[in-house]
């Protein structure tokens, strides 16, 4: 996170927008919007999905936002692994798949 979008604003719609930078590379692949934002409160629910997800190992956990700049979803298979895939998205430029199918950790 960079910082809010409107430091001022006080109310739960306008007060919950954070610049987050988004990128991600693979190989010689580079995706990014820098101008990304996305909630403070989606992101709270997704740390704590990741942090159920951490103590049994297994399950689902997704990070969507409200404005589609990212679609993110981890998924745990009981041992420690995880397949990651995800969506990274501009509105200045065509949707552009960052990195699937799922990668294994």
């Amino acid at each position: 996170m960079r910082s809010r979008r409107d430091p001022s604003a006080s109310d739960f719609w306008d007060g919950g927008w954070l610049r987050t930078p988004i990128s991600r590379s693979i190989g010689g692949v580079h995706v990014g919007v820098p101008e990304a934002q996305l909630r403070g409160d989606e992101l709270g629910e997704f740390v704590n999905e990741l942090r159920e997800l951490h103590r049994w190992l297994t399950g689902t956990v997704r990070l969507g936002s409200l404005v589609d700049w990212l679609d993110l979803t981890i998924a745990g298979d009981g041992s420690g692994r995880l397949a990651v895939e995800g969506t990274v998205s501009a509105t200045t430029r065509p949707s552009c798949r960052a990195w699937s199918p799922s990668s294994t950790r």
